[in-house]
């Protein structure tokens, strides 16, 4: 949208049923918006205007809405709309306005709109230069709609496949009162489209759409090698080195997972006082095994504490 007017260019999915009077192709609109509305645009001439750029835009985005629901059957249909304005595109998003200007109002619309016609809309940000097609549509009022098209052929895949929508009346007073902070009944935003053209069903008679099949199934679950318990569990991996700063973890899920780790004092972060009654257990049992030997001589349990305790 401009100052001037609002219009856009839908390219629909080939899945997306045509209502009656309409076919697969690209639908364009445009719509010149009123002086008075102009009138009230904030500009630098006119400072105490009321109507900001983003407001035209956010009301260019629910004719946008309204160009394809009146054009194709969008019922239970995910909507993708682009914009180059940031502000429209979070209000969109968000969907709600923490003030009383004509954002507030703009989507009181746009909520009983969806929910009207049955569609989840989504919204997205393209450049400005990226957006040719709906700049020219909402700023080109002197041109008709061939010479308007015959500008924008060469952005076009197709330059000749293109059909015309045009707003109601009805609906454009709508979102004119909303403009000028006037809340509209709902009932004055309600244009009942056309009924959806007829569409060839296989001989079979089964639908046309297939939906993935919910996994309902109860997934698998990750299967381990049985666990047996082995002399090896807690022999002294560093050889003939002291077990100073090292502890193993042989009886713990870390060491059943793989073959046991050595680990450091400070690679461990719990408490001093669980270690060293992990590695006293260890060491008896150990001796007991007589996988080492003690040197009562050398052996004070309450010293063997690491480097970080040193």
């Amino acid at each position: 949208a401009s100052g001037k007017g609002a219009g856009g260019i839908w390219f629909p999915a080939p899945q997306l049923n045509p209502r009656q009077g309409y076919s697969q192709k690209p639908v364009v609109w445009r719509f010149e918006w009123p002086q008075h509305i102009i009138d009230k645009l904030v500009t630098s001439e006119n400072p105490s205007g009321t109507i900001s750029n983003s407001d035209l835009e956010l009301a260019g985005g629910l004719i946008h809405l309204e160009a394809l629901a009146q054009t194709f059957d969008v019922r239970e249909r995910t909507l993708l709309s682009k914009t180059d304005n940031l502000n429209t595109l979070f209000w969109q998003r968000k969907g709600s306005a923490t003030t009383e200007k004509v954002p507030s109002h703009l989507l009181r619309l746009f909520g009983i709109h969806q929910r009207y016609h049955r569609y989840v809309s989504r919204h997205d940000y393209i450049p400005g230069e990226s957006n040719p097609l709906a700049d020219g549509l909402s700023r080109d009022f002197n041109l008709t709609w061939d010479e308007q098209m015959e500008v924008l052929a060469p952005h076009l895949p197709t330059p000749r496949e293109y059909q015309i929508w045009t707003p109601t009346e009805e609906f454009m007073d709508a979102i004119l009162g909303a403009l000028l902070r006037k809340r509209v009944p709902p009932e004055s935003l309600i244009v009942a489209p056309s009924q959806p053209a007829p569409v060839a069903r296989p001989p079979s008679g089964s639908p046309t759409l297939t939906w993935p099949s919910a996994p309902y199934s109860k997934p698998s679950r990750a299967k381990f090698e049985k666990y047996t318990s082995s002399d090896q569990d807690f022999r002294n991996p560093i050889g003939s080195q002291s077990l100073e700063g090292h502890i193993w973890l042989g009886a713990t899920p870390t060491a059943r997972l793989g073959s046991p780790i050595a680990m450091s004092w400070k690679q461990i972060p719990v408490r001093r006082q669980i270690l060293e009654a992990q590695l006293i257990k260890v060491v008896s049992w150990s001796l007991k095994q007589g996988v080492i030997e003690a040197d009562a001589e050398r052996w004070e349990p309450h010293a063997v504490r690491g480097p970080a305790h040193q």
